[in-house]
């Protein structure tokens, strides 16, 4: 499963800019509107922007944490050598299980903030 995301975060790889860019923009207008901004009908992009900041965010973190995956242990390794790689790839595997509880986090606030913009918004 490990290396089934590593595939993944490294062909994803070229979308970090991107992300980091988005990311960014998104954390302009929320602080633009938290701010600076002086009518309560800039108010409706605080909701989109916070799950766009989530989301590239999360997105960034997990292309640029997967991506740098150790190999494998070789059996013909020594035996510390051997126990470093298990240990590393077991800390990944518990950052793999944080990211999918924090997708999951995430999806959840996306549709309830999502559900609450457009009650308040329409």
């Amino acid at each position: 499963m490990l290396n089934n995301l590593q595939t993944t975060a490294r062909k994803l790889r070229w979308l970090r800019p991107l992300l980091l860019l988005t990311g960014l923009t998104a954390l302009a207008v929320f602080t633009y509107v938290l701010l600076l901004a002086g009518s309560a009908a800039e108010d409706k992009y605080i909701l989109p922007s916070l799950i766009t900041l989530f989301w590239s965010g999360t997105l960034y973190w997990f292309i640029s944490a997967f991506t740098r995956l150790p190999a494998r242990a070789n059996s013909k390794d020594g035996f510390f050598k051997r126990c470093k790689a298990h240990i590393v790839r077991g800390f990944y595997s518990l950052l793999m299980m944080l990211a999918f509880a924090l997708t999951l986090v995430i999806v959840f606030i996306s549709i309830r903030s999502i559900n609450i913009w457009w009650q308040s918004y329409s």
